[in-house]
């Protein structure tokens, strides 16, 4: 499971904001943390561009491709069972590496940030998504729109004339509509189906016939954070029984890592 830190982290706060280390002893997964190549811990973008580069001329796909292989060659793990996850401007990122990296990564849970990144994003084989979203964000809004934290600190595109990547209406979306949105590229159900998880917790489900399911959990009165403080239920917890359940086809799998 790679795990992609936020804005203004560093590798080292998978251990501080997650139980995923305590989550991989428990279940069997290695648990990696890169660091992204930004001074301001982002991940993706480049200075001055409104879009992020959804092939492996961006240097963080690049990246992330590469690192699979290496832990491929240096450690015993199923390439056909890796995941991709993580926290606010890394959940987002890791929407980007279901674009390219379809080949490579199983399945993704973005938490507290995710979008439909558009059509520049064709994936030969679509990923299960699971997003987690908090009611009480107030840096990526549940109702739609975004923070003064994200707002003041993400201005990418503006020295290009392009409108800012921030303030375009995919994100004056709900969350729950963006899912939606992703959903739809995957070929899904357009309505989805709901079922509580645990007190304060529920969970949407957008059924898909081409087996890249949709789902979003919803906590009731979360903040930004990894973890749901909220309820007796653990975000770690509840991607890994989602991840579990997919594994990239043996004929994209075997393949090298690009």
């Amino acid at each position: 499971v790679v795990w992609l830190h936020g804005q203004g982290m560093d590798a080292g706060s998978v251990a501080e904001w997650t139980d995923l280390a305590r989550a991989g002893a428990d279940h069997g997964f290695i648990v990696v943390a890169p660091q992204g190549h930004r001074p301001d811990g982002g991940w993706m973008w480049e200075p001055g561009s409104a879009d992020i580069p959804l092939s492996n001329e961006n240097r963080d796909i690049a990246f992330i491709s590469a690192l699979i292989d290496q832990l491929a060659a240096d450690l015993c793990i199923d390439l056909a069972r890796v995941y991709a996850t993580g926290f606010s401007i890394g959940g987002h990122g890791v929407m980007a590496l279901a674009c390219v990296l379809d080949d490579h990564i199983a399945a993704v849970a973005p938490a507290a940030m995710f979008s439909d990144l558009g059509d520049d994003c064709v994936p030969e084989r679509p990923v299960p998504v699971l997003a987690i979203a908090q009611t009480a964000d107030d840096v990526v809004l549940w109702d739609g729109g975004l923070g003064d934290f994200l707002a003041d600190r993400l201005p990418w595109g503006t020295t290009k004339g392009e409108e800012p990547f921030f303030q375009r209406a995919a994100w004056m979306a709900s969350e729950l509509e963006r899912a939606a949105a992703i959903a739809t590229r995957n070929g899904c159900e357009a309505t989805a189906t709901w079922e509580p998880v645990a007190d304060g917790v529920s969970r949407f489900v957008w059924a898909c016939p081409l087996g890249a399911p949709v789902e979003l959990i919803v906590v009731d009165g979360g903040d930004h954070a990894w973890s749901i403080e909220t309820a007796s239920v653990s975000t770690s917890e509840l991607m890994w029984e989602f991840f579990e359940r997919f594994t990239v086809p043996s004929a994209l799998a075997d393949g090298p890592a690009s």
